[in-house]
């Protein structure tokens, strides 16, 4: 979330990066804040990771693991879905990005797991 990349773009068009900084027409940021944002960026986009490698390897622990993410009663999910529409992240959009990544990810596993292993395609 934090790295910048430096891709060919038309001078015009707005940076697309991921990055955890604000958009260029936010208001100025609180250095604290942009720290928080970017060490949730950390931790979620390693939570992503974890899911992508659950998936993959989709040993007995690792379905386990996947169930209790998508049980209703963890807080997983919710906190997602609190950070993302929290006005103070809202000028994030590496942030917002890599939530609803974790969101989508989510999502496919619990209709995956409802449904069966061919669910999602």
């Amino acid at each position: 979330c934090a790295s910048r990349h430096n891709w060919s773009r038309p001078s015009w068009s707005r940076p697309s990066s991921l990055e955890s900084t604000p958009l260029p027409n936010a208001m100025a940021v609180d250095p604290h804040l942009e720290a928080k944002a970017a060490e949730k960026c950390e931790v979620v986009q390693h939570m992503i990771r974890r899911i992508e490698r659950a998936v993959n390897n989709n040993e007995e622990e690792d379905r386990q693991w996947l169930r209790n993410m998508i049980d209703p009663n963890d807080a997983c999910l919710s906190t997602l879905l609190k950070i993302l529409v929290e006005p103070e992240y809202g000028g994030f959009l590496g942030l917002r990005c890599v939530f609803l990544r974790a969101v989508q990810l989510i999502l496919k596993i619990a209709v995956a797991m409802v449904k069966g292993p061919h669910a999602s395609d």
